[in-house]
């Protein structure tokens, strides 16, 4: 669907677009964003899922924002038996014109996930993800460790991706801090090249890449607010936006293409990737940081509309939109080099067409929901894994809600692997509350008859409430109508991988 607009008048002209659809009686369920309301009613803005769903006794229909700047403004709102997909913040300026381009989904099947497969489609967004990520730190205890110890660390989590965090040793922060954006290039980088040396001892063959931590919107270095006013992000009030709390040093920043802020922050990744070595970048919060618009900046599109008088009560301008360009010409200069995973979905189509790899964090398990129309990836949960055995509930729980996962807390150093190991690399084909099938393998914590719809042959391994693989449950292969399928019986808080043999 398309929708044009043209300003023309001679003022910046607010247009309010809301397009909705009553599902009547035969309402049975909602999903905004891909997340339930149970009540039938709600409010949500995602632009990395900017989507509803509705279900009926019968079918089901979804609608979905297309275009940047309809994502970024995105809402979903259900309410008396009916759902809407709305833009309430667009401006133009004068003589501007502007297209609105959205979907509408509808699906024979009345689940969530008949949306959700069909809208990947549509979006093509089913592309490998063979990126096995783990966190780990190059300070203590990690730096007192055998070289043994250092490799089982990352054996047992199956990663092929070891990620620095700018959490390091005194000599590798800024004054006490984080060593965020120009801060980092401030520092005394030893701490990272000494690690980066460790893991090419460890692995000589580079089957385990190295990555070091970015983030592009947050700067500490003290003076930037005046070094690079005009990239300040500013609140309602005109005050620089900061992180808050413990962290008012940690000041929020706008890189552009034609920005000083945007070149010296860009120094970092040559930094990383060049003179450090690493094979790529650990990209935390893509898309914008702290929040989602500044009012020092004006997108052309954006702005916050009265919605008695209808009205412009103030202009602002998304990070996301006014970023994009800056950020793909870095996402493409990084993937050239080697490997990038993403905290965040895409905001944009820019970003969208470099099919690169982003996972949720999973402090609430419905994040994950986020990335069902993107990569389907969840970090670990820091707040309630501690264990190996925490961990490997958490990868069950994911694989409910249609995510893989990626290890997060440093703490659980494992003794054995686990569902991990056959995870990756994954092409999506089909995702399913708690059985996901891609084109090398299937992940499933429910017992059933699973297969690719044709005579494949594959390997099953299946893990215990604990995590370990258990040969005591065997995992048939069964044929009919010339079609194999895996005959999965497995008890309650058990998982499988079902890994395709080549043809």
């Amino acid at each position: 669907m398309r929708d044009t607009f043209t300003n023309l008048t001679d003022d910046t002209l607010p247009i309010i677009q809301e397009h909705s659809c009553a599902i009547g009686e035969d309402f049975t369920g909602v999903w905004l964003s891909c997340v339930e309301m149970p009540s039938g009613k709600g409010r949500r803005s995602d632009p990395g899922n900017p989507s509803v769903f509705a279900s009926t006794q019968q079918a089901g229909i979804g609608m979905l924002a297309l275009n940047d700047e309809m994502k970024v403004h995105h809402e979903s709102r259900a309410d008396k038996n009916s759902i809407v997909l709305a833009d309430r913040m667009l401006a133009l300026p004068p003589g501007a014109t502007y297209t609105a381009k959205w979907a509408i989904v509808p699906t024979a099947r009345t689940t969530l996930w008949s949306f959700v497969n069909k809208a990947r489609r549509m979006l093509d967004v089913n592309f490998t993800i063979d990126t096995a990520f783990a966190f780990m730190m190059g300070n203590e205890p990690v730096v007192n460790w055998t070289d043994a110890r250092f490799q089982s660390f990352i054996d047992f989590k199956s990663a092929n991706f070891i990620v620095q965090s700018i959490y390091g040793p005194p000599e590798s922060r800024y004054r006490g801090r984080n060593a965020y954006s120009t801060a980092f290039a401030e520092i005394d980088h030893t701490y990272y090249r000494g690690f980066n040396k460790r893991l090419r001892r460890a692995f000589p063959d580079r089957r385990v890449r190295h990555g070091i931590y970015y983030h592009c919107f947050i700067d500490n270095y003290e003076g930037n607010d005046e070094r690079f006013a005009a990239a300040r992000v500013l609140d309602s009030a005109g005050n620089h936006v900061n992180y808050g709390g413990r962290h008012t040093h940690d000041q929020i920043f706008l890189p552009t293409a034609d920005n000083d802020y945007g070149r010296e922050t860009a120094k970092n990744i040559g930094i990383i990737l060049d003179d450090i070595g690493a094979d790529g970048i650990f990209w935390d919060e893509f898309c914008f940081s702290r929040v989602p618009f500044s009012y020092g900046h004006w997108d052309n599109y954006s702005a916050d509309i009265d919605p008695k008088t209808f009205k412009v009560d103030r202009l602002k301008g998304s990070l996301a939109l006014l970023s994009k360009e800056w950020r793909k010409t870095q996402v493409t200069r990084i993937q050239a080099h080697g490997t990038l995973v993403c905290s965040g979905a895409p905001h944009t189509g820019a970003l969208a067409a470099t099919k690169y790899t982003a996972f949720c964090e999973t402090g609430s398990i419905t994040y994950c929901r986020g990335m069902l129309l993107w990569t389907p990836l969840g970090l670990g949960d820091h707040v309630t894994e501690r264990t190996q055995r925490d961990a490997f509930r958490q990868m069950r729980r994911q694989l409910d809600h249609g995510c893989l996962y990626a290890w997060y807390a440093t703490r659980i150093i494992p003794t054995r692997k686990t569902l991990t190991e056959h995870m990756f690399p994954f092409t999506p084909v089909s995702l399913n509350a708690g059985v996901l099938i891609g084109d090398e393998r299937i992940l499933t914590n429910r017992s059933g008859l699973l297969g690719w719809g044709d005579d494949s042959h594959f390997d099953a391994r299946v893990y215990d409430a604990d995590g370990r693989e258990t040969t005591a449950i065997r995992v048939p292969r069964l044929v009919r109508d010339g079609k194999a399928y895996a005959e999965v019986r497995i008890p309650e808080g058990y998982a499988a991988a079902i890994v395709r043999r080549p043809q």
